[in-house]
């Protein structure tokens, strides 16, 4: 029956979502290999036609660079890189912007981080602020809704 038929087609749609997964897993350990100069049958040429697909090789450097685009449209709107913890608009860029201030004290501390040199020296350049304590967003907003800051 159409029952049966189902069932099937969603045990080889696992199958399928699965071999997948396994795929592109060993495409990024030969992309690891190729990188410390290691023999991989990662092509160059398969290199570039899954790049220009838009493949992530380094999916962790992927979501920063799209994080980091995104600060800069956010810098480009309000003139600063004072990412309100509560940002409605974009709470991943929020949590993105407190990890980067985590991961800098980490660096600082001189633990693992994957914060390097040129991200620090990119946020920097767009005026980022490693140690915030009360944005101008926050100011404003509460201004706006008619409180104060404290002290004030």
């Amino acid at each position: 029956g159409d029952d049966e038929d189902d069932a099937d087609t969603t045990a080889s749609s696992a199958d399928s979502t699965s071999s997948l997964a396994h795929w592109v897993r060993r495409q990024r350990h030969q992309y690891k290999l190729k990188l410390q100069g290691k023999a991989t049958p990662l092509t160059t040429e398969r290199q570039i036609a899954l790049t220009e697909l838009g493949f992530a090789f380094d999916p962790n450097a992927a979501t920063w660079e799209e994080r980091y685009t995104q600060l800069v449209r956010f810098v480009q709107v309000h003139g600063h890189c004072q990412v309100p913890r509560w940002y409605d608009e974009n709470k991943g860029l929020a949590i993105w912007v407190k990890c980067q201030r985590r991961h800098y004290q980490r660096m600082r501390a001189g633990m693992k981080t994957s914060l390097n040199a040129d991200r620090q020296a990119r946020l920097e350049r767009l005026g980022f602020v490693w140690y915030a304590k009360t944005s101008p967003c926050r100011r404003n907003r509460m201004n706006g809704r008619g409180g104060k800051v404290a002290g004030k």
